[in-house]
């Protein structure tokens, strides 16, 4: 079982970066049976996004890197790769796991939708003017994700993993769905 985390391409979501790197995320999701985890830590300026995961990371003490961005649990039941950005998410990432963890931007979660992925949306809640909590709600309220904070995070990941939650096919020609959130994003916006 795999878990792909979108953090953002643009913007590192410290919060999501601490918690996915975290001892006790790590412990968790090894015990549900998740074996790989993809982290896309973001592209910031000046590699700050890369040397704040690898400082997040090494706080664990439970991972050693192998080679480029490939890290093991010491128990050897984790495998973790991570990287800065991809221009093809979708087709190097997205499609080849089985639950997606993404943050709440619009684009992020089409994509995952698109590919009929299991969607955990994270609201980055550090950032001025959230409209992302709208952007979630309107997707959950869709019955298309379900919503986590960073510290519910491993919790929703087993239920998922349980196949305790259920979710509605999304369909990438729905214009309704399309227009409402547009519609609440540009209400939003004004």
């Amino acid at each position: 079982m795999s878990v792909l985390i979108l953090t953002g391409a643009t913007v590192t979501f410290r919060s999501l970066i601490d918690q996915v790197t975290s001892k006790e995320f790590i412990t968790d999701i090894s015990k549900a049976g998740i074996s790989k985890l993809f982290i896309q830590y973001g592209n910031e300026s000046a590699n700050k996004s890369q040397i704040y995961f690898e400082s997040s990371i090494k706080k664990s003490g439970l991972l050693y890197e192998n080679t480029d961005g490939i890290y093991n649990s010491k128990s050897g039941s984790l495998q973790i790769l991570a990287f800065p950005f991809s221009s093809d998410i979708s087709g190097e990432y997205i499609e080849q796991v089985d639950i997606v963890v993404s943050h709440a931007g619009t684009g992020s979660i089409i994509d995952v939708l698109k590919l009929d992925k299991p969607l955990i949306v994270v609201v980055n809640e550090s950032l001025m003017d959230n409209h992302q909590v709208d952007v979630a709600n309107e997707f959950k309220k869709l019955n298309y994700c379900t919503i986590s904070t960073c510290s519910g995070l491993s919790n929703e990941v087993a239920r998922i993993f349980k196949e305790e939650a259920k979710f509605d096919k999304f369909e990438s020609c729905s214009s309704s769905v399309m227009q409402s959130v547009i519609y609440n994003e540009v209400k939003l916006a004004h």
